[in-house]
């Protein structure tokens, strides 16, 4: 379990580099090689939570009178 994390926390690491390497650059190849790395954590958290392709996002739970006043629909 612990090399799991360990594993997962280098994987969000390296993409939050390859992310921080595409805004200051705007290289496409920083891009894709964050966005490669985003599916791969997604991935991860699909298999390990199943939750990512049906979660709402957090403010609807945390603000319901906003989301219904602005009929937000997830």
């Amino acid at each position: 379990m612990a090399e799991k994390i360990s594993e997962f926390t280098c994987l969000v690491r390296d993409m939050r580099e390859a992310q921080k390497l595409y805004f200051d650059t705007r290289d496409k190849a920083y891009l894709k090689k964050a966005r490669e790395i985003e599916k791969r954590v997604d991935d991860e958290l699909q298999k390990t939570f199943g939750w990512i392709k049906n979660r709402q996002p957090a403010f609807v739970f945390l603000f319901p009178a906003f989301s219904q006043q602005f009929r937000l629909q997830f």
